[in-house]
């Protein structure tokens, strides 16, 4: 069994029994009842477009601005990006950034094959659980109790490569369908910005790190895309200069256009990296 994530360092173990069968704790049909908030285009765009900026500035640390994002639009006490990774031989899930009051545990992993994140890759939508705790009893340890988590699959690709995360530490937050759809936009986001990612820690010499061992390309490869990464952030980066230095003044269907134009230049820029990745023939 893959090493379980505490409160500091990730210790071996296996995890104890669930108390209660997983259907128990899985609430996603809730979102399509539960009042929802007014969407807040707005503040999406404008967070978009920011992280946009900081994926242009250092790839390496897109991660965490993006776990910020999500914990500030879905209003959740932590958030977290967590990767599919190997570790002496064995796949687990750790987590590459994390905000909020659940901080403390990054880098730390869970099971690939028992843990919310696992659930949430095999079904491949996204999902919503209360009171997780009582079937995967060993996220007790953490710390705050998490009394909701909404978790949604992102993929380089046709893989899929981690999870975008959620979670509330207050038993009268409750996430909506609102928060269901911010966290599906910054999931595409994250599929983007996944391989630039990649190729920037690599090209910190990380080659040997954790980085290294959850991408799906060697780093001979990632570094071979570096120039085709560098033309698409240029490219990208004339874009929002050109087309996205703008302030949203109000909610309308011309700023939600302009933002699922900046969803489409991320996409591009994976294609692009995904193309550069592949070894030429001999």
């Amino acid at each position: 069994m893959s090493e379980l994530m505490t409160r500091r360092s990730a210790q071996p173990g296996e995890p104890p029994a669930p108390l209660v069968p997983l259907e128990v704790v899985i609430s996603t049909a809730e979102l399509a009842w539960r009042s929802c908030r007014a969407p807040q285009y707005q503040a999406e765009s404008e967070v978009l477009v920011e992280l946009a900026r900081h994926l242009l500035r250092s790839p390496a640390g897109i991660l965490e601005h993006l776990a910020d994002a999500v914990m500030r639009l879905c209003r959740g006490g932590s958030a977290g990006v967590s990767l599919i990774d190997e570790h002496r031989g064995e796949a687990l899930f750790r987590a590459h950034a994390v905000s909020g009051e659940m901080a403390e545990h990054l880098w730390g992993t869970t099971p690939r094959d028992f843990s919310p994140c696992a659930m949430v890759v095999e079904s491949n939508s996204l999902q919503l659980m209360s009171d997780p705790e009582l079937h995967y009893r060993y996220l007790a340890d953490l710390g705050p109790k998490i009394f909701e988590a909404l978790l949604i699959p992102f993929t380089s690709g046709a893989r899929t490569v981690g999870t975008i995360w959620v979670v509330t530490h207050d038993a009268t937050q409750h996430f909506d369908a609102e928060d269901g759809r911010l966290i599906a936009d910054l999931g595409k986001f994250a599929s983007a910005s996944y391989r630039a990612y990649v190729h920037a820690r690599l090209n910190r010499g990380e080659s040997g790190s954790r980085a290294a061992e959850c991408s799906p390309m060697s780093a001979a490869a990632a570094l071979d895309a570096a120039a085709a990464l560098d033309a698409a952030a240029r490219e990208l980066s004339q874009q929002l200069g050109q087309e996205l230095h703008w302030h949203v003044q109000a909610l309308s269907d011309a700023n939600r256009e302009r933002l699922e134009s900046l969803i489409g230049l991320m996409d591009g820029l994976t294609a692009v990296a995904a193309n550069a990745a592949t070894p030429a023939p001999l």
